[in-house]
């Protein structure tokens, strides 16, 4: 394993934030234990899976659909400020997306980085 390998496993294992990769279909192909957590879901359940067989609200939907179309159309990192109903409530999150692509420069979709800023008790 490269070094870069180990440090994307370790980020990927050992942070609460949420990370993950959505392919050009908007199918996750990776997610990691924050994600898992945040759902209460495990890789399984989600790897594979689209946002709407995760998530119900359309509107949400269509804001997720609607974000990541854009990072890949414009082809550069935005941030959004996106929402999820999850058991305890609304959460609201700072996404950070941007354009996953292969060893030859071809995009092959959506990564995320999500912060959840909802505001506790």
């Amino acid at each position: 394993m490269s070094i870069e390998t180990d440090l994307m496993k370790n980020v990927m294992n050992n942070t609460d934030v949420v990370l993950f990769i959505k392919d050009e279909n908007g199918r996750f192909v990776m997610a990691n234990h924050g994600f898992e957590k945040m759902f209460k879901l495990t890789k399984d359940k989600i790897v594979g899976k689209s946002d709407s067989d995760l998530v119900s609200k359309p509107e949400d939907l269509k804001s997720y659909r609607d974000n990541d179309m854009r990072v890949l159309k414009e082809d550069k990192p935005i941030a959004f400020t996106e929402f999820v109903d999850l058991p305890d409530g609304r959460h609201k999150c700072i996404s950070y997306k941007f354009p996953v692509t292969n060893i030859s420069g071809v995009k092959r979709g959506v990564g995320c980085v999500a912060i959840d800023i909802t505001r506790v008790g």
